[in-house]
C-alpha cells in the first residue's frame, strides 16, 4: 500500500467517493423508475381523461337521443290522434252523404213524372214502385 492509500484522509475520501458514486446511481435509478411511473402514470391519467370525455359524450348523445324518441313518439300519438279524427269525420261524412244520397235516390223511385194540363210536369208517388221497393229492402 501506498502512503496517500493509508492515509486515513485518503480512505475517507474514497469511501465517500464510493458512497457518493452509489449515492448517484440509486438517485439516477430512483428516477428513472419515478420518471417511468410518470409516464406510466400520465397514460393512465390521459386514458382516464378520454374514457371519462367519451363517457360524457357518449351519455349526452343518449340523452339528446331519447329526447329526440320522446319528441317522435310524442308526434306519432298526436299524428295517430289527428289521423283518427279525421278518419272519424270522413267516415261520418260518408255514412251521412250515403243516407243522403240513398234517400234522394229512394224518393225519385217513389216519385213518377205525370203530365198536366199545362204541357209540365210534376212528380207524384207511384204506389206500385213504392211497394216493390220497400219490399226489396225488406229481403236484404
Amino acid at each position: 500500500m501506498t502512503q496517500t492509500q493509508s492515509n486515513p484522509d485518503f480512505i475517507k475520501i474514497n469511501i465517500l467517493t464510493k458512497f457518493h458514486k452509489d449515492w448517484i446511481k440509486t438517485v439516477t435509478s430512483t428516477i428513472n423508475i419515478l420518471t417511468k411511473f410518470r409516464k406510466d402514470w400520465m397514460k393512465t391519467a390521459t386514458s382516464i381523461v378520454y374514457t371519462s370525455d367519451l363517457i360524457n359524450i357518449l351519455t349526452k348523445f343518449h340523452k339528446d337521443w331519447m329526447k329526440t324518441i320522446n319528441i317522435l313518439t310524442k308526434f306519432h300519438k298526436d299524428w295517430k290522434k289527428t289521423a283518427t279524427s279525421i278518419i272519424n269525420i270522413l267516415t261520418k261524412f260518408h255514412i251521412d252523404w250515403m243516407k243522403t244520397f240513398t234517400s234522394t235516390v229512394y224518393t225519385n223511385k217513389l216519385l213518377t213524372d205525370t203530365p198536366t194540363h199545362a204541357h209540365t210536369h210534376i212528380r207524384t208517388p207511384d204506389i206500385t214502385r213504392s211497394h216493390k221497393l220497400t219490399m226489396s229492402l225488406h229481403d236484404r
